[in-house]
């Protein structure tokens, strides 16, 4: 039975990054780890990135008095030496090279998409200071190569997360990941767990897959197909063999690809990582993307993909028509093709 009393756990992802957390809930913890897929931690741990419950105050109501509407994305602001992000639920505290981070969550706050991207920017941070870049896209493995398609919210993820599912797809994630260098290449691994569905693309799920789908939590307006209830749909991980940045041109009827050159491709992987961390004022962080995002740019083959209102009508159509035009740019297979669910 999960405790609502504070408490302090310490949480690790990929077994590189140990993120501690003073003065939450379990209930809280345990659904954080599950959404940004922590492992446990026992024992005492040297040097943890510390992400520290503060109390609600006044002067943390008048921060929450500029929050945005329910729905809306979370915004950053500066205040004297930190950033500052204000959400629905609360508030959060960071600073340029401080291993760590501060968290108010309103009083009434519970468990909530909002308290769970709150509190993963801060796991986000942490990550980004041992060399593993956040991005903002989705990866899935087709056909034996790895796509990742990066893009802001609502720009299609999900969509295009269902539509590779339809032709045999394995998702990694799509919404957020991590990519880091190997000696063998670039490895880009799933920072969520699941796949989330906004009701706009509920159409687009597979019949198959259609009863493994369950709400996220009361009134989000988001489905949710957990990673244990259709593992044959999963990949833990890929290397990308394509990268697609996506823009979303509602009014164009059809779905576009263009070739990028690697320094339009660099400065593309910049806009999908976080824009605070690859700033000039989180150096360390900097630091420590720069050559990542690099060598991405080099090995991977680069598009722009417009995705026009075909992607909905004829999502089968478009992903086949999308793939076949990409990989004439790709080398031979690394790996065999996925068993992922195939219904074209």
């Amino acid at each position: 039975m999960p405790l609502t009393e504070p408490t302090n756990l310490a949480f690790s992802h990929d077994h590189t990054c140990v993120v501690s957390f003073g003065g939450f809930g379990r209930s809280t913890l345990e659904r954080v780890a599950r959404v940004w897929r922590l492992s446990r931690v026992e024992g005492n741990v040297p040097e943890p990135y510390v992400v520290e419950r503060i109390p609600w105050t006044s002067v943390i109501e008048r921060f929450w008095e500029a929050r945005p509407r329910p729905g809306e994305h979370l915004s950053w602001r500066r205040l004297l030496d930190e950033d500052v992000l204000i959400g629905v639920s609360g508030v959060l505290w960071l600073s340029p090279g401080r291993p760590g981070a501060r968290v108010a969550l309103q009083p009434a706050a519970g468990s909530s998409p909002d308290v769970d991207e709150l509190i993963g920017a801060a796991i986000v941070h942490a990550l980004s200071r041992r060399g593993r870049v956040p991005l903002h896209g989705m990866a899935a493995t087709v056909g034996g190569r790895g796509v990742l398609a990066l893009g802001q919210s609502m720009v299609g993820k999900s969509t295009l997360a269902l539509a590779l599912l339809h032709v045999g797809g394995r998702l990694v994630s799509d919404d957020f990941l991590l990519c880091q260098w190997a000696p063998e290449g670039a490895r880009v691994l799933a920072l969520r767990e699941d796949l989330y569905v906004r009701e706009g693309s509920f159409p687009l799920i597979p019949n198959e897959l259609r009863s493994r789908f369950s709400e996220d939590l009361p009134g989000s307006g988001r489905m949710v197909l957990r990673r244990e209830d259709a593992p044959a749909c999963f990949a833990d991980e890929l290397s990308p063999d394509a990268v697609w940045f996506l823009d979303a041109v509602r009014a164009a009827p059809e779905t576009e690809l263009i070739r990028l050159t690697q320094a339009q491709a660099l400065a593309s992987l910049f806009a999908s990582t976080s824009p605070l961390f690859a700033s000039g004022k989180y150096l360390e962080e900097r630091r420590q993307m720069l050559p990542v995002l690099l060598r991405l740019a080099e090995a991977a083959a680069c598009f722009k993909v417009r995705l026009g209102s075909s992607l909905l009508d004829s999502p089968i159509r478009v992903v086949n028509d999308l793939l076949k035009r990409a990989t004439r740019s790709i080398p031979t297979p690394r790996q065999p093709p996925g068993d992922g669910l195939k219904t074209a």
